[in-house]
């Protein structure tokens, strides 16, 4: 469910972060990591505000936007684009989803459940099918998909 160019793009990404800062892979790709039927067309790394940058630093030479704090009517966190052999890595630092009239709780990987995924015998940090459940991303995410 994985399309090629992304399992790749995630294998070198957990390959240069491992051990280096906390993460995880959030959105369509944590889903379809778990089994969900749905085909990502980036990827998500999940972290806290400090690592946001930290990440920065360690992925610079793949930069395209820099990272900093930014809000929306649906979102807040420390966000910053990055482009790994052509697909789309988004970072979100200390991430706030707007839901139901009022801000979410903070989410990185210390305060919300992480699994590993084996990827072609690499340890992916994943955010638990149980926490993008509870966090509301996993019910916005079908609704969209039978729009």
């Amino acid at each position: 469910m994985v399309p090629d160019e992304i399992r790749n793009a995630l294998i070198k990404v957990t390959q240069i972060l491992q051990n280096k800062v906390s993460w995880a892979i959030d959105g369509s790709c944590a889903l379809a990591l778990q089994g969900i039927r749905v085909t990502p067309h980036d990827i998500d790394i999940l972290t806290d505000a400090g690592n946001a940058y930290r990440i920065e630093n360690i992925l610079k030479e793949f930069l395209i936007r820099e990272v900093r704090y930014g809000e929306t009517d649906q979102w807040r966190s420390h966000f910053g684009i990055f482009s790994i052999d052509s697909v789309k890595v988004e970072i979100m630092g200390d991430l706030q989803s707007f839901r139901d009239g009022k801000w979410g709780r903070i989410q990185n990987p210390a305060l919300v459940s992480v699994v590993n995924v084996e990827l072609d015998s690499v340890n992916v940090p994943v955010v638990s099918l149980s926490s993008l459940e509870s966090t509301g991303y996993l019910q916005r995410r079908f609704k969209r998909e039978q729009e």
